[in-house]
């Protein structure tokens, strides 16, 4: 199994090694542009004493052309910041000075970034639909719901997923008054877009979400 990292840290490789009887991932690509040529080397030269020091058997290739990287690779997984940290700040000081949160997921931080973003990711989207078709991209980059929404509604490429931080708190259908075998399930905050109603219990999710707690703007404090 070969695997391509766009932009990705050697944390992801720990992973990688340590799940290797499941996923057994032979090749291993980080992949940076040149602006980016000291840090990868850095994160590369981690991935690799990682992985000596793991014994298995995981190659390590560093690049700077995403193209050497594609072919052959099973899964490609995508996470860039577009316009690097001076492009993150005008992310959140802007809605700021209008008196909104500023931050990358949503709103109008989240909108600048998917401008940046969404016709960089189209251009790995079309590479990967030359060089490796039949295999799946994995976009951790925010805005993820945009990003990966974009991918499926205005490219033919329909072999991907968006993935963020898993939900940080957790209720079964008991805590709730609800039968154990009737799980409520919620998620929203500042960075989801979608609610996960179980059992029919929309109003749960609904209420907070509609209270400024998902999408809408909260004024800065």
């Amino acid at each position: 199994m070969s695997a391509f990292l766009m932009f990705s840290a050697a944390e992801l490789v720990e992973g990688f090694i340590k799940r290797y009887d499941t996923l057994p991932v032979r090749e291993l690509w980080l992949v940076d542009i040149e602006e980016g040529r000291e840090k990868l080397e850095i994160v590369g030269a981690l991935a690799k004493r990682k992985v000596k020091k793991a014994g298995v058997p995981m190659e390590i290739k560093l690049s700077y052309d995403r193209r050497e990287a594609l072919p052959g690779a099973d899964f490609v997984t995508t996470q860039m910041r577009v316009g690097r940290l001076p492009a993150r700040v005008l992310d959140e000081r802007i809605p700021l000075s209008h008196g909104m949160i500023g931050q990358e997921t949503n709103g109008a931080g989240g909108m600048f970034k998917a401008f940046r973003t969404i016709p960089v990711i189209f251009d790995i989207v079309k590479d990967m639909e030359e060089l490796c078709p039949d295999e799946w991209l994995i976009n951790f980059t925010n805005p993820a719901v945009m990003v990966t929404e974009a991918i499926i509604r205005h490219t033919n490429f329909q072999r991907a997923i968006g993935l963020c931080k898993n939900a940080w708190g957790r209720r079964t259908g008991s805590d709730n008054g609800n039968p154990g075998d009737q799980p409520l399930c919620f998620c929203y905050g500042c960075v989801c877009q979608r609610g996960i109603p179980v059992s029919g219990a929309v109003g749960e999710i609904c209420k907070p979400c509609g209270a400024g707690q998902n999408i809408q703007m909260l004024p800065a404090t």
